[in-house]
């Protein structure tokens, strides 16, 4: 072979391997888009609170709240009052400018003995504070209504106390009931006949 045969040979060999063995490529090498969350510009969470309390006078309580939602420039929505096993209970709803809520929530909690609560917030874009209103729900019950809970298997020994105490003020409530009337009914005759008794004994002497 001569030698520019020989070097038309390597020369299409090199070329040959270099077109076989290719270029690699990287798999998967773009970036992965991150997902960035947005917010509002302007605007703020607005707080709405669940509130639940013991009291010794639901109807007094309830006033005292409405008067302290309208310190902080608020007012009542809704209101109701029922009975339940003899002791009142009072349900107020209650708005007021987003920016008072914190101050009013707190003069509320004041008002009894904190039984439960519920605070959860929302967001509002409108970023005025006084034009957007807080909720807030409160439950007035009386003190009276509840019992410390003592269990011992299926045995509830304050929970019976309880329905013995209601029994039997119910049962001396009836009595005295029964003596009020015999006084006021009965009483004015048994002393007229006492009366007329000691007349009738004083004339046969």
């Amino acid at each position: 072979m001569s030698t520019k045969r020989l070097i038309v040979f390597l020369t299409l060999l090199t070329l040959l391997a270099a077109g076989c063995s290719g270029t690699p490529h990287q798999i998967a090498a773009y970036p992965q888009e991150k997902t960035v969350a947005t917010y509002p510009s302007h605007g703020s969470y607005v707080y709405n609170a669940s509130l639940e309390l013991d009291v010794r006078r639901p109807d007094a309580t309830a006033e005292r709240a409405i008067d302290l939602t309208e310190d902080y420039g608020g007012y009542l929505s809704d209101s109701q009052s029922w009975w339940a096993d003899g002791d009142e209970q009072v349900s107020l709803l209650l708005m007021v400018p987003a920016i008072n809520f914190e101050g009013l929530y707190a003069d509320l909690q004041r008002l009894g003995t904190l039984t439960s609560e519920h605070v959860y917030a929302r967001w509002d874009g409108s970023g005025d504070g006084w034009n957007v209103y807080s909720q807030i729900s409160l439950l007035l019950r009386s003190k009276a209504s509840h019992w410390p809970t003592v269990s011992l298997g299926s045995w509830h020994p304050l929970d019976t106390l309880h329905q013995a105490w209601n029994v039997s003020a119910t049962l001396f409530g009836f009595l005295f009931d029964v003596l009020i009337w015999i006084m006021v009914v009965v009483g004015p005759f048994v002393l007229l006949g006492l009366g007329a008794r000691q007349l009738y004994l004083k004339l046969r002497h």
